[in-house]
């Protein structure tokens, strides 16, 4: 069993917060690559977080309202189904 962490891209909002606003995914869904899997809310846009690998949601690891940094992991993706 292969598990992935999706993980946050550079936001590029040095000057102000980045919050997962809601997941478009649930746990024992299946995602394709780069299929939308979270919402990110800068003070400048709202940002898709693409699923980086194929397979099914594992588990969320950061609540939603969570304040996000560059890079952070936020979801794993198992290749084995549920």
């Amino acid at each position: 069993m292969a598990v992935h962490n999706v993980v946050t891209p550079s936001l590029g909002n040095a000057d102000g917060e980045a919050i997962l606003s809601s997941w478009l995914v649930n746990i024992g869904d299946k995602v394709t690559l780069n299929s939308p899997v979270a919402l990110v809310e800068t003070n400048k846009a709202q940002i898709e977080i693409e699923a980086g690998f194929e397979g099914w949601v594992k588990a969320f690891l950061i609540p939603i309202g969570s304040e996000l940094t560059d890079f952070q992991a936020i979801l794993e993706i198992t290749s084995d189904q549920p």
